[in-house]
């Protein structure tokens, strides 16, 4: 099995994220529990405050994975 084909079937919940329990909340009432391939791979670089390029198809997720980091940088910097 590739490297490829092992990531595909990894299952990664937004709960298992180190981010805070209002976005995770916010993420269960929408009912997004599981990652995509794009927010596995983004999301944890940019709670690091890691630059990030990435390409990937319509719908695959790439707004969230961008939006996640963002929300929770302004909740630690309590932005009202």
């Amino acid at each position: 099995m590739s490297t490829e084909e092992i990531q595909k079937k990894v299952k990664v919940k937004f709960n298992d994220l180190p981010i805070s329990k209002l976005t995770k909340d916010g993420l269960a009432k929408r009912n997004f529990q599981v990652m995509t391939e794009v927010q596995r791979c983004v999301i944890p670089h940019a709670l690091a405050d890691r630059d990030i390029l990435g390409a990937s198809k319509t719908g695959s997720g790439k707004t969230l994975a961008y939006l996640i980091p963002l929300i929770e940088k302004l909740y630690i910097e309590k932005f009202n």
